[in-house]
C-alpha cells in the first residue's frame, strides 16, 4: 500500500500545482474586447481597418505576402502596408488584393538617425541612406509619405534621433517598442496568457507612450505632422535586421499583432475591389491624416468623426484651418461603457466629456486632437483607446532674413584632384565654360567601402566662412556628400549630403548643418579646414556605379 500512497501524494501535489498555475493564469487573463453598438452604418462602411509597418520574408519577417494577407483577413483587416527593409531603389509591387486584403508596398530605410518608412514613393535612381535630412528630402521628392519608425525604441540603434527634418509623420505607438520597455514580470504575465487570449496579452504590454506623444505635440504646435500606430509585425522574434540574432520564435504571430490594434482610415467612399483605385483612396487618407488608431483588443469596430468649422470653412482631422476666426470643434465616437472623450491642444487638455460626444470652441493657434480613454485600459499610464490626428491652426510663419551668401574665397576649376579607393576610378578637368567636370566609376562587387572623391585643398590662411556654395548638374540624379577635412585634427571630416539633379541647381551647404563623418565629436574651427571634398561612396551609390557631375562657381561663402 505504501507505493500507491506515495504515488497518490505525488499526483495530488501535481494537481495542486497545476490548479495554482491555472488559477494564476485566469487571474492574469486580460478581458475580452468590449462590444460596440450603434455605429453609423454609412460612416462604418467607409472606415476601413488596416495594419501599417509589416515585414515579410523579403527582409526580416517570417511569412510571405500571402500568409500575411491571410492573417490580416482572419483579424478582420482590409489593408496592409508592407514595409520591408530596403534602400528605396526597388520598384514597389503594384497594389493587389490577396484574400480580400488590399496589399500596399512600401519600404523601411535605414538612415544615420534611425529608420524612415516611405509609402507611395517612386523608386530612387540611387540608394537612399546616410543622414536623415537627405532621406526625408528624397522620399518627399519621390512623391512618398514618410514616417519616422519606432522613434523612442529602447534599442538605441532603432530610435529616431533627428527631429529637424520635415518628416511627414511618426509612429506614436510601435508594437516592438512597447514590449521592449516592459519589465520581465509583465512580459512573463503576457506570455502566460498568450495562448488563451493572444491579442489581449499583447495589449497588456501597451501603455501611454508619454515621450512620443509629447514630441509629436511639440512639433505639431508649429507645423503639420501626422502620427500613426506601427505594428512592426515580423510574425515572430529572433534574427533579422531589427530582431536580435537567434532562433525564430513565431510569437507574436501576425494575426495576434493585427488584432491588438488597427489603423482606421476614413475614406470618401467604401472600397470597390479595384486594387489600384482603392490603393489611391487609402494612400490619400494616410497622406491627408484622415485616419485614427483603435486599440482593438480593448474594443473593436469604432467610428470617429472629428472636424472644425468656422463661418467660411470646415476641415476634418489632418486638415489645416486657414482662418483666424474662432472655430467650433466637434468630435463624436460610438463608445463602450466607461469612456471619456478628451480634446487636447498642443498636448494640453482643453475639453472633456463622459461618453463619446464633445464640442468646444477655440480661436487659438496650435494642433487640436482627440483621445477617447476607457476605464480599465491596459498600461501605466493607460493607453488611450482612440487617438485621432490633429486639426491644425498654424502660427504665421516668421520671415527670417535670407543670408547674403557672398563669396569670400573662390575655388578655381583647375585646382581639383581625385582621391579614390583601390579599383575605383575618377578624373577631373576644367571645361571651356569654366565648370569643373568630375567623372567617377566605383569598383564593382563585392562591397568594400568603394569611394571616389573630388578634392580641393585649401590655403593655410582662410577668411571666415560659414557655407560652401556652388551650382551642380549630373547625367542622372545623384546624392553626394560635401565635406570639410581637417588634417591637423586627425583628418577629421564633417559633411552633409546634397541632391544633384540633371538640370543645373544652386546648392548651399551651411557649415552648421554639417555632421561628423569621421574624427572627433566636436567640429574644429572652419579656419583649420584643409580640404573640401565632393564624395561618392556606397552610402548613396552602388558598386560599379559611374557618372559625370559638373560643378560651377564653387566657393566659400558667408
Amino acid at each position: 500500500m505504501q507505493p500507491r500512497t506515495k504515488a497518490f501524494r505525488v499526483l495530488r501535489s501535481a494537481l495542486i500545482v497545476s490548479g495554482a498555475i491555472v488559477a494564476l493564469v485566469l487571474v492574469a487573463l486580460p478581458p475580452r474586447p468590449q462590444a460596440i453598438t450603434g455605429a453609423d452604418s454609412s460612416l462604418l462602411g467607409r472606415t476601413v481597418s488596416g495594419a501599417f509597418h509589416v515585414h515579410t520574408r523579403r527582409s526580416d519577417g517570417l511569412g510571405d505576402k500571402a500568409s500575411v494577407a491571410a492573417a490580416a483577413h482572419s483579424a478582420g483587416l482590409k489593408f496592409v502596408a508592407f514595409t520591408d527593409h530596403g534602400d528605396g531603389t526597388r520598384t514597389p509591387d503594384p497594389p493587389e488584393y490577396i484574400d480580400g486584403v488590399l496589399c500596399l508596398d512600401g519600404v523601411e530605410i535605414s538612415t544615420a538617425d534611425g529608420h524612415y518608412i516611405a509609402l507611395g514613393a517612386a523608386p530612387s535612381a540611387y540608394p537612399l541612406g546616410g543622414d536623415s535630412a537627405g532621406v526625408v528630402e528624397d522620399v518627399a521628392r519621390l512623391g512618398g509619405v514618410g514616417v519616422a519608425a519606432h522613434p523612442f525604441s529602447a534599442r538605441a540603434e532603432l530610435a529616431w534621433r533627428d527631429w529637424t527634418p520635415p518628416i511627414d509623420g511618426l509612429e506614436w505607438l510601435n508594437a516592438d517598442s512597447e514590449w521592449r520597455d516592459e519589465g520581465r514580470w509583465q512580459q512573463a504575465r503576457a506570455l502566460s496568457t498568450y495562448v488563451i487570449r493572444s491579442a489581449g496579452a499583447l495589449a497588456s504590454l501597451l501603455d501611454r507612450p508619454e515621450a512620443t506623444l509629447a514630441r509629436w505635440d511639440a512639433i505639431a504646435a508649429s507645423r503639420r505632422i501626422l502620427a500613426i500606430a506601427g505594428h512592426d509585425a515580423h510574425g515572430g522574434i529572433g534574427g533579422g535586421v531589427e530582431q536580435p540574432a537567434g532562433r525564430r520564435l513565431r510569437i507574436p504571430s501576425y494575426k495576434a499583432t493585427f488584432r491588438t490594434f488597427s489603423i482606421r482610415a476614413v475614406l470618401d467612399r467604401p472600397l470597390t475591389g479595384d486594387a489600384a483605385a482603392d490603393a489611391n483612396a487609402v494612400l490619400g487618407a494616410l497622406r491627408s491624416g484622415s485616419f485614427y488608431t483603435e486599440i482593438s483588443a480593448v474594443a473593436a469596430g469604432s467610428t470617429l468623426r472629428f472636424s472644425a468649422r468656422t463661418a467660411g470653412e470646415t476641415v476634418a482631422q489632418g486638415g489645416v484651418l486657414t482662418t483666424t476666426a474662432a472655430a467650433t470643434f466637434s468630435a463624436y465616437a460610438v463608445v463602450p461603457n466607461g469612456a471619456t472623450i478628451v480634446a487636447l491642444r498642443n498636448g494640453v487638455e482643453v475639453a472633456r466629456a463622459p461618453g463619446g460626444s464633445l464640442e468646444f470652441q477655440s480661436g487659438e493657434a496650435g494642433a487640436f486632437r482627440i483621445e477617447v480613454r476607457l476605464a480599465g485600459a491596459p498600461g501605466q499610464p493607460p493607453v488611450p483607446w482612440l487617438v485621432s490626428n490633429p486639426i491644425f491652426r498654424l502660427p504665421a510663419p516668421s520671415l527670417a532674413p535670407v543670408p547674403d551668401r557672398s563669396a569670400v574665397f573662390t575655388l578655381p576649376a583647375s585646382g581639383w584632384r581625385i582621391e579614390r579607393s583601390e579599383g575605383s576610378d575618377g578624373s577631373t578637368r576644367a571645361t571651356e565654360s569654366g565648370e569643373v567636370e568630375f567623372q567617377y566609376r566605383l569598383r564593382g562587387e563585392p562591397r568594400a567601402s568603394q569611394f571616389v572623391a573630388l578634392v580641393h585643398d585649401l590655403p593655410a590662411s582662410l577668411p571666415a566662412f560659414d557655407a560652401i556654395a556652388f551650382a551642380a548638374r549630373a547625367g542622372a540624379p545623384r546624392r553626394v556628400s560635401v565635406q570639410l577635412r581637417f588634417a591637423q585634427d586627425g583628418d577629421a571630416r564633417w559633411g552633409k549630403s546634397v541632391y544633384v539633379a540633371e538640370r543645373p541647381t544652386p546648392i548651399v551647404v551651411p557649415v552648421a548643418a554639417m555632421r561628423r563623418a569621421d574624427g572627433p565629436a566636436e567640429r574644429p574651427d572652419t579656419g583649420r579646414a584643409t580640404s573640401i571634398l565632393i564624395v561618392v561612396d556606397l552610402t548613396n551609390a552602388s558598386p560599379g556605379d559611374a557618372q559625370t557631375i559638373h560643378l560651377a562657381d564653387p566657393r566659400l561663402a558667408r
